[in-house]
């Protein structure tokens, strides 16, 4: 019997293998670009600026960090360190919050909800809620299993200093973790008054003074790495939803559970799983045992930690403007699985065989959804994208551009060889990987959820792209080469912003032009023209501005050309025209040389009139 119950508490070590070969990064269907990042994060790994994902001020670095040493000491592929550090630390997490439950039925059971979740919940298997998760009952397992009953000093306050360490990490990997924090410190407190110990007391506690540094080194480490990141606009969006919001939020909610019980949604196997759960949830309030202390506060941790994340789902913008993702449910998926199994495994008799069968039923129903949503939903197929992308290896060393959905993921197979960015209309999380993919011998557009058809030419971060050749079918894409042209651009008036009722028809060249008389009192110190408001990559330009002055007022400053980006927040050059730098009644060139030191959109080049002369502008040349 002792020998069975040793086989069993086993068993999860198969079922967290398969799911490896099913789930992670290196054998997903689903792998996409928001997974390539952490895999990507590993070859270019810097600090301070990569504490936290490309281009957000959250989702911290963990896997990255621990996956370095993998790819640039062991020599492993960056995909296989992602994918061995992931999945290490799901099993971590696993081991750690299936040491609250007594029996090998219940902790198998937990093994197959944990590694197979239901298709809704495929989150648990990616970033960062799985980690998440796994880091949270880690910090659980050291203060209620691991810590010593009644210990004092040293034995006391190590694993107190852990725990809280490994909170901020956790932290760290994820904001909404903080639904977790506060479900703890809320049990402590509780703790705390039940002793009947008063607030000076608390103050006076060792523990809670350790408690107290290492969060404040744990908060300004995290600070630190905000203050460091290399945020997005597609990031900033409002905090709290408003009422018609919240209540948008609960009534999709609300939809969706009505979906799955009367069969409504793409696979029939989840609407009976979500049956089953309803099943269990009603009965573990039924059938209520009698649990054991730490057992006990296991509930009521997950139970407040669930009721917060909730109220944060259904409060939170950032997951109204994501359309109240399933992902976010995924803390409340793992909560409500743990809260059932302590309930099951300390009922007796009838009871517990009957939930142990809904029990087992019901996983086994969740995990083949997830397998059958991929084989029948989407991909439809089991096939690894990565091995799916692997295809574009085959072109060499190449720069990939594309629709986002389609740019990262595409060099995971081997991002030494290749680089791929978005299109520049869409969200791009890392300039350093805009700045290689034209410095690669071969550029590679892709087609599919961004262009209706290949053009001739194209502009993309402010290069022209000229289409080589025919487009051909690889990796699932429809691809076409195109070259890198190096070209002079010009911007007349009809590309600029100018001064109302100053543009004329000149007769001898052919085209409009912008005046302005040294009489104008309306024109003086104003911008005459700004514009084109274009993406310039890193760089050396020169601006080429064709005026002509008459009616010079001698020893006066005429006008001022700069070169600016983001709006007119960054000037990059300026210049003084004065009187005696140019010879009245003649067309001149002023050139204006600058350096882009980064990616920059929105840039204007602008003549500022001082109204010391007459002037002509013709046109603007960039080179």
């Amino acid at each position: 019997m002792q020998q069975n119950s040793k086989i069993i508490d086993l068993l999860w070590i198969p079922v967290g293998i398969a799911s490896f070969f099913v789930f992670s990064s290196r054998f997903s269907p689903l792998l996409n670009s928001d997974d390539a990042i952490n895999i990507l994060m590993i070859k270019d790994l810097r600090f301070p600026q990569d504490l936290y994902a490309w281009g957000q001020d959250r989702g911290g670095s963990l896997i990255p960090s621990l996956g370095w040493p993998l790819n640039h000491i062991a020599g492993l592929s960056v995909l296989w360190s992602e994918s061995l550090i992931h999945y290490l630390i799901l099993f971590v997490g696993y081991w750690c919050l299936s040491r609250f439950f007594k029996s090998g039925v219940s902790k198998l059971i937990f093994a197959i909800a944990w590694f197979f979740p239901p298709y809704w919940f495929w989150s648990l298997s990616r970033f960062p809620f799985g980690i998440q998760y796994s880091l949270t009952g880690l910090a659980l397992y050291i203060l209620w299993v691991r810590k010593p009953v009644n210990s004092s000093g040293f034995k006391q306050l190590l694993p107190i200093f852990l725990a809280t360490l490994v909170l901020a990490t956790s932290l760290w990997v994820s904001d909404l973790n903080v639904t977790s924090i506060v479900a703890l410190l809320l049990i402590s407190l509780y703790s705390l008054k039940s002793r009947g110990l008063s607030f000076r007391q608390v103050l006076m506690m060792p523990a809670f003074k350790l408690i107290v540094i290492t969060s404040a080194l744990g908060i300004a480490f995290l600070l630190y790495a905000k203050v460091h990141a290399v945020e997005t606009i597609s990031y900033n969006h409002g905090i709290l939803n408003n009422f018609s919001q919240i209540f948008e939020s609960l009534a999709g909610l609300l939809s969706s559970v009505w979906h799955i019980i009367t069969f409504q949604r793409e696979t029939i196997l989840f609407s009976v799983f979500g049956i089953l759960a309803i099943i269990l949830i009603a009965l573990s309030l039924l059938w209520r045992p009698a649990l054991n202390r730490v057992q006990k506060r296991t509930c009521l941790f997950f139970v407040l930690d669930s009721a917060i994340l909730l109220m944060t789902i259904l409060f939170s913008h950032w997951a109204y403007s994501n359309g109240v993702s399933r992902r976010y449910f995924t803390g409340i998926y793992i909560g409500i699985t743990i809260i059932i199994l302590i309930v099951m495994e300390n009922n007796s008799g009838k009871r517990r065989i009957i939930l142990q069968a809904i029990a087992v039923t019901a996983v086994l129903i969740g995990g083949i959804s997830y397998i059958h949503y991929l084989k029948t939903v989407y991909p439809k197929t089991l096939k690894p994208m990565a091995s799916v992308m692997g295809e574009f290896s085959r072109l060499g060393e190449i720069g990939v551009i594309g629709e986002y959905w389609n740019s990262y993921i595409t060099a995971c197979p081997d991002p030494y060889q290749i680089t791929a960015i978005p299109h520049d209309s869409s969200f791009s999380r890392s300039q350093m990987l805009v700045d290689e993919v034209f410095t690669k011998p071969k550029l590679y557009v892709i087609k599919d959820m961004w262009l209706n058809e290949f053009p001739d030419s194209m502009y993309q971060y402010g290069y022209k792209l000229k289409r080589m050749g025919a487009s051909f079918e690889i990796g699932n894409c429809v691809v076409n080469e195109y070259e890198k042209v190096t070209e002079k651009r010009d911007f007349y008036p009809k590309d600029l912003i100018f001064l109302d009722h100053h543009a004329l028809f000149d007769s001898i060249s052919s085209r409009t032009v912008v005046i302005a008389d040294s009489s104008c009192r309306e024109c003086r110190e104003k911008h005459l023209i700004y514009g084109p408001g274009i993406s310039l990559v890193k760089g050396k330009y020169q601006v080429l501005f064709f005026l002509r002055f008459d009616q010079i007022r001698p020893g006066n400053d005429l006008a001022i050309l700069d070169i600016t980006a983001g709006h007119g927040q960054i000037q990059l050059a300026r210049s003084v025209i004065n009187a005696r730098d140019v010879t009245g009644g003649r067309n001149q060139c002023f050139p204006l040389n600058f350096e882009n030191p980064v990616m920059s959109d929105h840039v204007e080049f602008r003549l500022f009139f001082l109204g010391n002369s007459s002037i002509t502008f013709d046109h603007i040349s960039l080179r």
